[in-house]
């Protein structure tokens, strides 16, 4: 997810900052014009850490700036479909919870909070509380661990979509309090006697 990579970028040195150490401009402009920027095959250029090399400069006519192909080094982010990720939960929605990975937030829709076994549902008049078939719920600032299911990075942005479904994923509180057999038996004894009750 965190990578310490190196990037071949050419810079534009504009004239005033021609009488100052070079390596040092080329350090500030490079993190001033690619940090917080998007490359589909790297990810998130998250830092601009030190630059290495420094080509000699060249003059494009009508340009009073100097073109250098610099290579750096940069700490980036990219999220890897299958990648098991641990974060806190930003938002509830009616169609599900985005929670924060890194710098950026992933989106779990709700038919992914849960197997067929245990649903997930909003709570009625809430809209930063989800609870499951055992009355467990999940709310704002709790921890979750999640697998990444799909990860597209755009010109300026970057879609992250997860799932809990799987074992060992959901909200690190129910993953270390597990239900119990016998709670689960009772119920599920529970949802068929509501089911009865609703047929008569």
């Amino acid at each position: 997810m965190y990578y310490l990579t190196k990037i071949l970028k050419v810079l534009r040195v504009p004239p005033e900052r021609f009488n100052e150490p070079l390596k040092e401009v080329a350090l500030e402009l490079a993190r001033e014009q690619f940090e917080r920027t998007f490359n589909k095959e790297i990810g998130m250029i998250l830092s601009v850490n030190k630059v290495e090399h420094i080509s000699p400069g060249k003059i494009i006519p009508g340009d009073g700036g100097t073109y250098h192909l610099i290579l750096f080094e940069a700490l980036t982010f990219k999220p890897v479909e299958g990648e098991i990720v641990e974060g806190e939960v930003m938002e509830i929605t009616k169609f599900g919870f985005f929670m924060r990975i890194g710098p950026s937030d992933a989106l779990c829709h709700i038919s992914q909070m849960s197997d067929k076994k245990n649903r997930v549902r909003l709570l009625p008049g809430k809209v930063a509380m989800l609870q499951d078939d055992f009355g467990r719920k999940l709310k704002q600032g709790d921890r979750v661990r999640a697998k990444i299911q799909k990860a597209s990075i755009e010109i300026n942005s970057m879609k992250i979509a997860v799932t809990l479904r799987g074992e060992g994923l959901g909200p690190i509180e129910w993953i270390r309090n597990p239900i119990k057999e016998e709670e689960k038996a009772k119920a599920e004894s529970e949802k068929k006697r509501k089911r009865r009750r609703t047929r008569k």
